[in-house]
């Protein structure tokens, strides 16, 4: 959280002491985004016998989240930047492109056709 939110927040006493410490023992675990992708997406893969991401798609993932989920808006990225990406534009858009082929084969058509 930015400095200056953090400072005008009114509730913080309730969750938090004057050194910034957890008062509940639950909020004290900070989890990184390396940990959570490895919990809630490589985990899945594997127990799914898929082969787990990469080193290079997951820095560019964890990239791409740190921008989308930035704490002041105008240092997200727009709907437009996170199409540019490098995860997208290597891996996600790639992967859509790929299962709309599928689906076409199989005379399915469950995704909506995007260019």
């Amino acid at each position: 959280m930015p400095p200056e939110w953090w400072e005008k927040w009114g509730e913080r006493s309730k969750w938090f002491d004057g050194a910034g410490r957890p008062l509940n023992s639950e909020l004290s675990q900070s989890y990184t985004w390396e940990a959570l992708l490895e919990d809630h997406v490589q985990s899945e893969r594997r127990s799914d016998r898929m082969e787990p991401i990469g080193e290079d798609e997951k820095d560019a993932m964890l990239r791409l989240l740190r921008w989308m989920l930035a704490w002041r808006p105008a240092e997200r990225l727009s709907a437009p930047e996170v199409l540019e990406t490098e995860w997208m534009t290597r891996w996600a858009l790639p992967a859509y492109r790929k299962a709309l082929r599928l689906q076409e084969r199989r005379g399915q058509r469950r995704f909506s056709k995007r260019k």
